[in-house]
């Protein structure tokens, strides 16, 4: 509705000024456009190989592979810190709406993010940093704030067994709109994201997987 439209707007907007986000956006500007460039990448990528721009999908919306459960989160913690892992999120979120503002006008509609997020390789370990686990939350409650409309669809891939009980810590900070647009896969994913993403993505997945070796 109109008004739930004004409220998240006006969400928005209290987000990036709190946050300051205008200034890291001006960060992002100034560099190329890969999420190692971005504020803190250099540090922070070896620890996350995001890939942010996997093209498009059969719908035209801008495709990233996250490979969440390769995040060394607590070396991160430990060796980047809580601060400078929020700036290069944030980077790489508003890198993420450049991508899409740019396509947008080269194809002349809305290209929205259809974001796979894989968590081969998470383990409960990564959960039990209570400053790691505090900066996710932060991450996901911000990232969820900015863009309310820019999200087309996510999907988890690699669900582990006890998935459910991270579900129920983070779908806390997520609001219901944004979670009516997950879905949630265990690892014979491959069947359900080639009705949205080409093989070429899977394949991005399939080599991320083997480099994390």
């Amino acid at each position: 509705s109109v008004s739930q439209a004004c409220i998240a707007y006006r969400a928005m907007l209290a987000t990036r000024m709190q946050h300051d986000v205008d200034a890291i956006r001006r960060q992002v500007l100034a560099r190329s456009l890969s999420a190692e460039d971005m504020p803190h990448g250099a540090e922070i990528y070896p620890f996350y190989p995001i890939q942010l721009d996997c093209g498009q999908s059969k719908h035209g919306h801008l495709v990233s592979v996250d490979p969440v459960g390769q995040l060394r989160l607590r070396e991160v913690m430990r060796e980047v810190g809580p601060e400078k892992m929020f700036e290069f999120m944030i980077g790489v979120s508003e890198l993420r709406q450049i991508i899409m503002d740019e396509v947008s006008v080269e194809s002349g509609h809305l290209v929205q993010s259809v974001q796979v997020k894989d968590l081969h390789g998470l383990s409960m370990s990564m959960l039990k940093d209570p400053k790691a686990v505090s900066t996710l939350q932060a991450i996901i409650s911000t990232c969820t704030s900015m863009y309310p409309e820019s999200l087309a669809c996510v999907y988890i891939i690699n669900a582990p067994f006890f998935f459910p009980m991270v579900w129920t810590v983070i779908s806390r900070f997520i609001n219901e709109r944004t979670q009516r647009k997950v879905r949630v896969l265990g690892r014979d994913y491959e069947e359900t994201l080639r009705e949205e993403i080409s093989d070429d993505v899977v394949q991005v997945i399939r080599d991320l997987h083997t480099d994390a070796r």
